[in-house]
């Protein structure tokens, strides 16, 4: 092969590897985002399964409605320090040990609403239907589960 047919050749799969960068970065930017729970959608299906009345939709709805604002606060917070943990590198031991026992406090309040939610929960559905919640909810959470555990 000639030099100006290998320097051709290698221009050639430059410019295929840089396209086939700019593909895989556009799929990681612009990949669809999974949908935000829809609290009227998830009280039919959990309607259909617990078999709800009426009132017990309604209010199931209404914790729903609350719960998720309280959570969406302490992700956004949550989301905003994990951002600022490779600035822990430049801080003193104390300052990194601050905001990481922020983190903890945010994440402790997060699994008391979500404790608190499910106490909610339990009041508003019969024994029955809060068993086949559980069964319901486990089922949900193994299906999303990633990675070895």
């Amino acid at each position: 092969m000639s030099k100006r047919t290998s320097k051709n050749w290698s221009n050639v799969m430059i410019i295929v590897l840089i396209i086939l960068n700019l593909v895989l970065v556009s799929f990681m930017v612009f990949r669809p985002r999974p949908p935000r729970p829809n609290p009227q959608r998830m009280v039919q299906h959990l309607k259909h399964n617990l078999d709800l009345s009426e009132e017990q939709s309604k209010q199931f709805v209404g914790l729903i409605k609350e719960h998720q604002k309280l959570m969406q606060g302490n992700r956004q917070q949550l989301r905003k320090l994990r951002g600022d943990l490779p600035e822990t590198a430049n801080m003193t031991a104390e300052a990194k040990q601050k905001h990481l026992d922020q983190i903890a406090d945010l994440e402790r309040i997060q699994a008391t609403q979500i404790a608190d939610h499910f106490s909610d929960l339990k009041e508003l559905l019969t024994s029955e239907q809060f068993e086949q919640f559980k069964r319901l909810h486990r089922n949900r959470l193994s299906r999303h589960r990633r990675g070895p555990n």
